[in-house]
């Protein structure tokens, strides 16, 4: 198993090599010469701007990681578009379009201008690549931003390098953990790097100390960019359960589901999909083939919660996860399968009407972390939350529909919200600390639980020292198929 697991990391490692190779460098070079041209061009032909281009002030900020990473950021969005030092900006955010319809549905008041990133096409497609560039390219802003990202340094900052900004900040990981010559680089292309913290592991605390870094110009405003924002938090819309769009992308890739019809409310969805409460909600794809657990073993903890706890069972995914959808029914008992005790949902809903799903549900099971973020967040809505900076005047509310607050005040929403159980299947890796398990400040009282490896579970504290010593878990260290149906039976048995 150990060899399988090497050999697929060097086919991983030298599909990624080629792209640089092939791709992505012919690209930088086509485009820093056009630009080079365009310059000079420029220069003999006296070419301006209007005088509105002129007045208008322009910032741009890099977000191309997954929806899960998305879930972490996006309530810093608010905090940005309203800080004193980013005040009369126009923010473009430049995305990963697999949440496109969630940052348009929940995050359009801050943001003046998307540009979306088909992830998969801007890797291996050069022409894609090439005509996204010089779209990007092709505008000059005042600031660029590149938050906090794990995969930063491979973040497409050569992008980064190529757009024409006046001052350009990004981040930096702790110097243990990066190579000097890529820090070199960095220095390079950024005028200033924001660093990481030591203490600090999840993502969400990195993106918040990101962020109060980045809004605090001098020492002396440091206390004043103090953000008061402790947990995600989603709070959608109760008015309507989603808006009509066109090709929404689902959970896994930027084509994966259908248009979504306009729905009244989450009674009406259950309804059309044939969904009774209690459910469970069943994620049972990855990012990653050696990060699923198997079908087989789902479809079994699937049978274990009807028969014990009556739950309807929800199968959810995109397109790209019919397959595993298929294998899932193969093992579920058809006596189930055709009756109202199960609906299968991958593929047939939008990104919005699954985070109706997910709000609704009484438990959320995956073996990935992008849908317990997803969980976690809409548990958080109706609570108390602070979004604002201490000083600022702007008010500080994150729901499309919910009333202005004045400053210094906490947004106050309905009651909470119930918090549906979650359990995360996972071996670790490097999601550990990162995204799971979440921190117990985030998590309150709420029933979550992961189910790690055995040699994890038997041996946490080594585990969480090694994390430390190497800034994540074990790459592919661990077989997920080790992982036993009973010990995920026993977590769901503990927090239900």
């Amino acid at each position: 198993m150990m060899l399988r697991q090497k050999i697929n990391k060097i086919k991983r490692r030298s599909y990624k090599l080629y792209n640089k190779l092939f791709i992505y460098l012919p690209v930088d070079i086509l485009i820093y010469f056009r630009n080079l041209l365009r310059g000079v061009r420029g220069v003999f032909r006296s070419e301006r701007s209007t005088p509105a281009e002129n007045q208008e002030k322009r910032v741009i900020i890099f977000r191309h990681d997954g929806i899960g990473d998305y879930v972490l950021f996006r309530n810093f969005l608010e905090v940005l578009k309203k800080s004193p030092r980013f005040a009369g900006y126009k923010i473009t955010l430049l995305g990963n379009a697999a949440w496109k319809d969630l940052a348009e549905f929940l995050d359009k008041d801050y943001i003046d201008k998307f540009i979306w990133l088909d992830k998969k096409s801007f890797t291996v497609d050069f022409f894609y690549r090439y005509k996204k560039f010089k779209e990007i390219t092709a505008v000059k802003y005042d600031i660029l931003i590149h938050p906090f990202s794990r995969e930063f340094f491979n973040a497409d900052n050569d992008l980064a390098f190529l757009i024409k900004a006046d001052k350009k900040i990004g981040s930096i990981r702790l110097p243990r953990f990066t190579k000097p010559y890529k820090n070199k680089i960095l220095e390079k292309i950024y005028n200033e790097l924001i660093p990481d913290v030591e203490n600090i592991r999840f993502e969400f605390y990195k993106n918040k100390n990101f962020f109060e870094k980045l809004l605090s110009e001098t020492a002396a405003e440091k206390i004043s960019a103090e953000i008061s924002l402790n947990r995600p938090f989603i709070n959608l819309p109760a008015r309507q359960a989603a808006t009509t769009v066109s090709a929404a992308p689902a959970p896994v890739s930027a084509a994966d589901s259908a248009p979504t019809p306009a729905l009244s409310g989450i009674a009406d969805l259950k309804s059309k999909l044939g969904i009774s409460s209690p459910y469970a909600a069943f994620f049972i794809g990855a990012s990653v083939k050696h990060r699923k657990w198997s079908p087989e073993y789902f479809a079994e903890t699937a049978r274990y919660l009807h028969t014990k706890y009556g739950f309807h069972i929800v199968l959810c995914g995109g397109k790209s996860e019919l397959n595993d959808a298929a294998e899932f029914k193969k093992h579920f008992p058809s006596d189930l399968a055709d009756n109202a005790s199960f609906t299968d949902a991958v593929g047939k809903i939008s990104l919005i009407e699954l985070f109706y799903i997910v709000k609704d549900a009484s438990l959320v099971i995956s073996n990935e972390t992008m849908a317990p973020h997803i969980a976690m967040a809409l548990a958080n809505a109706g609570t108390v939350n602070d979004a604002s900076r201490t000083n600022q005047t702007a008010s500080a509310t994150s729901a499309p529909d919910s009333p202005n607050i004045p400053s210094g005040s906490p947004s106050l929403t309905s009651a909470p919200a119930p918090k549906p159980a979650v359990i995360v299947i996972s071996t670790g890796e490097d999601s550990f600390e990162h995204f799971s398990p979440y921190p117990k400040e985030i998590t309150g009282n709420s029933n979550y639980a992961i189910v790690f490896h055995p040699h994890i579970e038997q041996n946490p504290k080594e585990y969480i020292d090694i994390a430390a010593a190497l800034g994540r878990g074990y790459d592919d260290r661990f077989d997920i198929s080790e992982i036993t149906v009973r010990a995920v039976l026993n977590k769901i048995d503990k927090i239900l």
